[in-house]
């Protein structure tokens, strides 16, 4: 809906609503992934809602102020990648966003880092 604004000469002239300016440049993959979060020193648990290769949006259990360094790891599943066994990756991001949800926060990481690990190079 637009919103008029009178101008000098009297008229209503309508006010074009606003324009979003965000920019998606990797497909976003609807996935749900454990994820093991080291922020301040401490663990976290948080799971994912989507990720691409560039950023990933996931549900923490405490707000994460913008600008947040973050490092984590997650586990991509075997099926998911198609290969033989399952990928652990060793992510550092930054918050770009941290909005409330109900019980939760929903936490938007762009990725500045990541590397891929096989079973064979980690322990569990």
């Amino acid at each position: 809906m637009y919103k008029g604004s009178v101008l000098s000469t009297g008229f209503n002239t309508p006010t074009a609503p606003p324009i979003s300016t965000e920019v998606r440049c990797a497909v976003r993959f609807p996935l749900e992934l454990p994820v093991q979060v080291e922020l301040d020193g401490k663990n976290l648990k948080a799971v994912t809602c989507n990720l691409s290769s560039s950023g990933i949006l996931m549900t923490t259990s405490v707000a994460v102020p913008v600008g947040t360094v973050m490092h984590f790891v997650l586990t991509m599943p075997s099926h998911v990648l198609g290969c033989a066994e399952d990928v652990l990756v060793r992510c550092t991001g930054r918050v770009v966003r941290c909005k409330a949800e109900s019980t939760s926060f929903l936490t938007a990481v762009t990725l500045d880092e990541y590397n891929f690990q096989t079973n064979e190079s980690y322990e569990h």
